[in-house]
């Protein structure tokens, strides 16, 4: 009886319907050709050898797979332009922007947030609003006109996510600031970009998206 190969063992289930499989293999050689008892030994050596060997790399692969979800969750920034605004000086929001608003919080209420920043104007207060009011999380200040030392204070404090509500030229500057990657500029116009950093435990940059929230014009 000649074995080629065995299937690739993805988890400790597969590998108990594996050893298994030997076993009766091996008692159906016993039985047909009695006589080769030191053969059915290495036999029986070989593959348990080689169920550890797949054994120990699934494991390892287990545990690799673990940490990157873990790195994955050490940090998360959401970056947001503030939601449609009026015309007046220092301005709110629209009906539009209100409605926006009350968007991101329930694209971002489970997001396990911890931290949310905001400038001092109303508009961006108003972003962040609503999901400071469902989350009962006070919105921090940050100044618009310092980015390079607000990324750095974001990275230093460490794990938890956060949304960081700006404007159309410091958003997409953060971001760029926090991946180290050249981000697409943001239009008056624009209002429904979400971007996403993931940093690990070190704060390094993992990835970074892009998605659309709220009503597209």
């Amino acid at each position: 009886m000649t074995f080629n190969s065995l299937t690739p063992l993805k988890s400790g289930v597969h590998a108990t319907g594996q050893k298994n499989l030997l076993v009766k293999l091996l008692t159906f050689h016993r039985s047909v050709v009695p006589g080769l008892r030191r053969d059915e030994r290495r036999l029986r050596g070989f593959f348990v050898s080689l169920l550890t060997i797949i054994g120990l790399t699934t494991t390892a692969c287990q545990n690799q797979d673990t940490t990157m979800e873990a790195d994955v969750d050490a940090q998360t920034i959401y970056l947001v332009r503030h939601a449609e605004k009026t015309k007046e000086d220092n301005p709110g929001l629209t009906e539009a922007g209100k409605a926006r608003a009350e968007a991101l919080a329930d694209r971002l209420e489970d997001k396990n947030i911890t931290h949310i920043h905001s400038t001092k104007y109303r508009r961006t207060l108003a972003t962040a609003q609503p999901l400071s009011e469902r989350l009962g999380i006070e919105v921090a200040l940050y100044d618009p006109r310092n980015l390079e030392g607000f990324s750095i204070d974001l990275k230093d404090i460490g794990s938890g996510n956060h949304l960081v509500v700006g404007h159309s030229n410091t958003t997409p500057e953060l971001t760029s600031m926090l991946t180290w990657d050249d981000v697409e500029a943001m239009p008056e116009t624009e209002y429904d970009r979400l971007l996403t950093v993931y940093l690990d435990e070190k704060g390094d940059t993992i990835k970074w998206t892009t998605e659309r929230y709220g009503a597209t014009k």
